[in-house]
């Protein structure tokens, strides 16, 4: 619930001991807390947390079918979860890299799917270099292989279109 407040609620955590309202913060969006100097309580907009609940929802909501990746990862801080939206006709790859240091290679083999050469796949990423907007665009090779390097504390949302690739507009 508190996930998705727009603004800060606040409460009296000790009625008797007289003590100050306390906002209960969400993580979710930054707030101007100038308040006691006479500025407003304003949401300023969303943080790195926002854009991840952003990516996991794109990728996972409803009750669309999970997809079995086949990812044995190596590292114990990787995890990865993917799923099929038959309405936008999307594979969706969620992908979790913990790791404060290390980057993570990622090797992924998409000849189950029903995706053809030409393809765009597109990856969205979360970290602290950006903040959900998309960072690669990466054509499918005829191997239906794809070869990526996650950076360190990252969140990748992987965007697969199914069936022949969509005419591009620039």
């Amino acid at each position: 619930m508190y996930a998705f407040k727009f603004s800060q609620t606040y409460w009296d955590h000790d009625r008797d001991r007289n003590t100050p309202e306390e906002r209960q913060k969400t993580g979710f969006h930054f707030v101007n807390d100038d308040y006691k100097r006479g500025g407003k309580n304003d949401v300023l907009g969303a943080t790195k947390g926002a854009g991840v609940v952003r990516l996991a929802a794109k990728a996972l909501k409803g009750a669309r079918p999970n997809l079995d990746i086949g990812l044995a990862a190596s590292n114990k801080n990787y995890g990865a979860a993917g799923s099929f939206d038959s309405i936008s006709h999307n594979y969706y790859l969620f992908c979790l890299n913990e790791n404060g240091k290390t980057a993570y290679d990622l090797k992924i083999d998409l000849t189950g799917w029903d995706v053809q050469r030409g393809s765009v796949i597109s990856v969205e990423e979360v970290s602290p270099e950006h903040h959900g907007e998309v960072t690669r665009l990466v054509p499918l090779a005829e191997s239906k292989e794809i070869e990526l390097t996650q950076p360190p504390q990252s969140v990748w949302l992987i965007t697969v279109p199914q069936g022949m690739p969509r005419r591009q507009v620039t």
